[in-house]
């Protein structure tokens, strides 16, 4: 186990939040009751996601309520295989297809240390630059597809 800086977010013109937060101003609220109601009604990201989206334009700062909370982070350890069964079917097949047999079972703690560990990108026939996007936006089709489960 790990700990980890996290941001929570919670968007300012947010109707829902402002209802929610009501009976207490923003400050009074526990950092268990920031998680809570980012996860329901935010954005939980890690600091460097946040950067990258500030850097890029994708963010105002003065749109939210930000608060950083270092939180205990469960490393996963599963293998390559385990890791690419994450993926859509399409995905998974190239992945698969782009990797020696003998790397299958190793171990990795993230999907990301798996991509990177499995193979060259540019030696593939899909190229660099589409394992960077998949690398890059692997972790927010994760996150969006655990959210609409849990809404069902």
């Amino acid at each position: 186990m790990k700990k980890e800086t996290r941001a929570y977010l919670l968007e300012i013109d947010n109707a829902i939040v402002r209802e929610k937060l009501l009976s207490k101003s923003i400050s009074e609220l526990t950092d268990d009751e920031f998680i809570e109601s980012a996860e329901q009604f935010g954005d939980v990201m890690t600091l460097s996601k946040l950067a990258e989206m500030i850097n890029n334009d994708n963010i105002i700062m003065s749109d939210f309520y930000i608060r950083f909370i270092e939180v205990e982070i469960y490393e996963l350890q599963l293998t390559i295989r385990e890791w690419f069964d994450t993926l859509p079917i399409d995905l998974r097949y190239k992945a698969l297809r782009n990797t020696d047999e003998w790397r299958m079972n190793h171990k990795a703690s993230s999907f990301e240390e798996a991509l990177k560990g499995s193979f060259v990108w540019k030696d593939t026939e899909e190229g660099h630059e589409f394992w960077e996007d998949i690398y890059d936006n692997h972790q927010e089709q994760l996150a969006n597809d655990l959210w609409e489960r849990s809404a069902e």
